[in-house]
């Protein structure tokens, strides 16, 4: 993935299989911070390793802003080669939504079941 800064004019490449971004209120900031989440995967000794990183764009240093995050990634071991395929960020729950590539029905939030 290819971002680009419209404010500093260039563009930074990030090793990423999903994406998506979001906005939130960081306490003591008048703004509201844009923010992109993004799911990583590589190898280490010979394992998959799957992390979520949440980071601000366009920080600006004068006022509060949010704090990097990152976090590890599990997948079931029915399904050792996965890989993240697709996020989302919902607004209106605070949550993150991340799909790995082997993931074939959703449970749907009112009992009903979607097929993808």
């Amino acid at each position: 993935m290819q971002l680009f800064s419209v404010e500093q004019h260039r563009s930074q490449a990030l090793e990423t299989q999903a994406a998506s971004f979001a906005t939130c209120k960081v306490p003591g900031n008048d703004q509201s911070c844009a923010l992109i989440g993004f799911a990583t995967i590589s190898f280490n000794a010979g394992q998959i390793v799957s992390k979520l990183h949440v980071i601000e764009l366009g920080s600006n240093s004068r006022e509060l802003g949010f704090t990097e995050k990152q976090a590890d990634l599990f997948f079931s071991p029915d399904f050792t080669d996965d890989f993240p395929a697709a996020m989302q960020i919902s607004h209106e729950y605070d949550f993150t939504h991340l799909f790995g590539q082997n993931i074939k029905r959703l449970e749907g939030s009112h009992g009903g079941t979607m097929s993808t």
